[in-house]
Formats: C-alpha cells, sequence, structure tokens
C-alpha cells in the first residue's frame, strides 16, 4: 500500500457517480481518490498512478467493467471493488467478476446512476478498505488458481498413492493408541451407502446424543452449514464442483449478499455441481443431497416440523451485522441437531461472523473447517475461528470438499 494512505481509483462513466464517489471515499482523510471514465481508460490510469484499490462499474462504454477486470488481473493484480446495479443482469455480471478476481463489489441502491448511492456510503468505505488489505495473486483468475491447485494437489496424490499407503500402514502400527481422533479422520472405515436418490428425506434425531468428548467423530453427519463474505462466490463455486452426487447431508449455505444477488448464486452454483442448489425463499425440508442458499438481506434457521429438519428465512436480526448471519444460523441449527452429527465450514470474509457459533459447535463435539489464511481472500472469520481454537481442520479452498466428502 502506499504510503500510510489508500489511494483509490474510481472508474464510472457517469460524472455524477464518480462525484459521488469521491465524496464519499474522501470523507476519510487518509484517502486519496484518482478518476477514470472506462475501463480504457482506467488501465492507463492504473499503470500511472498505481492505486491500491479499483472501484470499477460494470456497464461502460468503449471498454466495459468485466474487460478491464480481466485486464487488470493479467496485467495490473491489485483490489477491485465492483459497483453493480441491483438487477438480475447486474448480479450475474457481479459474480462473475468475483470469479474473475474481484475481491467485493457494492450494489448501487438506486440502480445504474444511483441518486441515492451515499445510502451505501459506510458499506462503500468499509470495504474498500478490507479490499486495501486482501490478497491478490496475479496472472489469472482466483477460481481459475484454486482449480489448478487442486489438479496438481490431485496428480501429486495419485503418483504418491501406492508408497504413502505403506507409510500409512506402517505407521498404524508403530502409533497405535496415541493418535488423536481428529487424526483418525482419512482412516475410519466408512460404511458403504445405498444408492439414494438426490431429494431423500430425513429426520433430525429427537434430542442430542450427547456423550463423547469434542471432536469425536460420529458415523453419520445429519447437516453441513457453510458461512462465506469477502471473496466467498468463487470458494463456494469450488466447493460446489467437488461435493460428490451422493452425499449424505443437506447442505446450507449463508454467504453475505443482497437478496438480488442469491438467486444468481443459486443459479450459478446449481450449474456446476453434482447436487441440487437452490435459493430458500421459504419455508423448506432440508433434503439429502440438496444444497440450500440462504436468501440475501435476511437470516436463515434451521427449525422442524415433526421431526424433520426444515430450514426458512427469517427477518434481519438487528443483534447480528452480517447478513445472512453465518452465527444465527449455526446457533439455530444446534437447537435441532445433535452437534456430533453436524459439520461446519468457514470460508474467507471480513469480520468474524459464524467464529463465535462455529467455535461453539466444535466444543460440542462437531467437526469444522477453516479456510487457511494462504488461500483465503480476507482471513478475517475463519481467522477469528482459528484463534478461538475452534477449528478441526484448518484447509486451503481447493481441500474443503474432499473433506467434507470424508466426513459426510
Amino acid at each position: 500500500m502506499a504510503g500510510a494512505g489508500i489511494k483509490v481509483l474510481v472508474v464510472d462513466d457517469s460524472a455524477l457517480m464518480r462525484k459521488a464517489l469521491t465524496g464519499i471515499l474522501t470523507v476519510d482523510d487518509d484517502v486519496e481518490v484518482v478518476l477514470a471514465r472506462n475501463g480504457e481508460d482506467a488501465l492507463d490510469v492504473i499503470a500511472r498512478e498505481q492505486p491500491d484499490v479499483v472501484t470499477l462499474d460494470v456497464n461502460m462504454p468503449v471498454m466495459d467493467g468485466i474487460t478491464c477486470l480481466s485486464r487488470i488481473m493479467a496485467d495490473f493484480p491489485r483490489p477491485v471493488v465492483m459497483v453493480s446495479s441491483i438487477t438480475e443482469k447486474g448480479a450475474i455480471a457481479t459474480l462473475e467478476a468475483l470469479e474473475l478476481g474481484a475481491v467485493d463489489y457494492v450494489a448501487k441502491p438506486g440502480g445504474t446512476v444511483s441518486l441515492n448511492l451515499a445510502e451505501a456510503g459506510e458499506e462503500i468505505r468499509r470495504k474498500v478498505r478490507s479490499a486495501a488489505q486482501a490478497r491478490v495473486s496475479s496472472g489469472t483468475s482466483l477460481l481459475s488458481r484454486l482449480r489448478s491447485r487442486r489438479e496438481q494437489a490431485a496428480a501429486a496424490s495419485a503418483s504418491s498413492s501406492s508408497s504413502s499407503s505403506r507409510r500409512t500402514s506402517a505407521m498404524r502400527t508403530t502409533t497405535a493408541g496415541t493418535t488423536s481422533a481428529h487424526d483418525l479422520t482419512a482412516r475410519v472405515p466408512r460404511t458403504p451407502r445405498t444408492p439414494r436418490t438426490p431429494t431423500a428425506t430425513w429426520s433430525a434425531p429427537a434430542e442430542p446424543t450427547g456423550g463423547g468428548a469434542p471432536g469425536e467423530l460420529s458415523a453419520l453427519t445429519d447437516l453441513v452449514l457453510v458461512g462465506s463474505s469477502t471473496g466467498g462466490p468463487a470458494v463456494l463455486t469450488m466447493l460446489a464442483e467437488g461435493l460428490r452426487h451422493d452425499l449424505g447431508a443437506p447442505v446450507v449455505i449463508a454467504q453475505h449478499m443482497p437478496a438480488s444477488f442469491t438467486a444468481a448464486l443459486a443459479q450459478r452454483l446449481d450449474a456446476c455441481c453434482a447436487l441440487r442448489v437452490q435459493e430458500v425463499t421459504g419455508l423448506v425440508a432440508l433434503e439429502r443431497g440438496n444444497v440450500y442458499i440462504a436468501r440475501g438481506d435476511a437470516d436463515i434457521v434451521i427449525s422442524d416440523r415433526d421431526g424433520q429438519l426444515m430450514a426458512r428465512p427469517a427477518p434481519a436480526g438487528p443483534q447480528y451485522r452480517w447478513h445472512p448471519s453465518v452465527d444465527r444460523l449455526v446457533a439455530s441449527a444446534l437447537d435441532r441437531v445433535d452437534p456430533h452429527r453436524t459439520v461446519g465450514v468457514l470460508l474467507t470474509g471480513m469480520g468474524d461472523d459464524g467464529a463465535e457459533q462455529f467455535s461453539r459447535l466444535h466444543a460440542l463435539g462437531g467437526r469444522t473447517v477453516a479456510e487457511s489464511e494462504e488461500s483465503a481472500v480476507v482471513w478475517g472469520m475463519p481467522g477469528q475461528l482459528v484463534a478461538r481454537g475452534g477449528a478441526t481442520r484448518v484447509l486451503d479452498a481447493e481441500q474443503v470438499a474432499a473433506q467434507v466428502n470424508a466426513w459426510v
């Protein structure tokens, strides 16, 4: 970051929007703003001014925001925050931008030329400051890098499988009785499952079974809970691509997003996932082989009806800062599901949403994954989980799906 302050390039074809964003950002004395009128102009300004963060409009003449973003990531990699209209088209473009490498986005509250952009002023300042601290790599999009790392890891694993098997066998003999329950995860024999249809329903236990030390492994998993925020859509795509088609539990995801974006996110994940992915817009029975995306601008809670686990939207709780709230989702699940039969995953994101309740889940015997600092765009939420001692595993993003598959 240049000096002690933050230099921000604002890219928008509207003079009104450039002026509004400049006014919002320069409320903070340590922020300097430079301007560009379109994507082509932005590339010239980046080369000359070397800004710390770029805010980038999606719809512009000469060179649109998506094209400009791809050029920035290839030639001048740095944190980019997309500024998009709250429309279906805007949501699709924003999700594409997040997969290309944008670290975050701001939804214009009033459309393409927003006369009430000041309503989002605090959010814009917060996201730009967070972006200035984000991890951005050069050359390729975040999703492409994650896929490449997953493929490299799979190739390395395949080439060393025979020697690894011999070492594992020897280790079992020499370390019997000294390995923790968590370390046994990959070696616990799994009972072959009878194939199930993706929509087979299931029932939660009437009461938590309790008993057993924290982290004790269960033969079954009833529910997988996932929380994510900044940088989440690309990592969620990686997770969705890796989940096996016969996963034995439903997956419920809380990704911090506005309501106009979560339907597009569900559609995008559904296209790449072997499981059915849907947005939760009303009361829905949770079924194996399904992934459920919380509707934005609200929370999602787990309930039950005659022993059948359900999920439903709930008005955004004022006691929670982020929505859909990961902490509220997990807390509601712990009231209904045995912690030993619950898996929690906390992915990239600023702040600490999810850290408190996933730590509680871990302490009660559940299994949890925190995304590693090395792969997270912002190591806020998962970092807080690790700091609280609430992570059973700390894994790079491309390793998370395999761990969920092993546990469920």
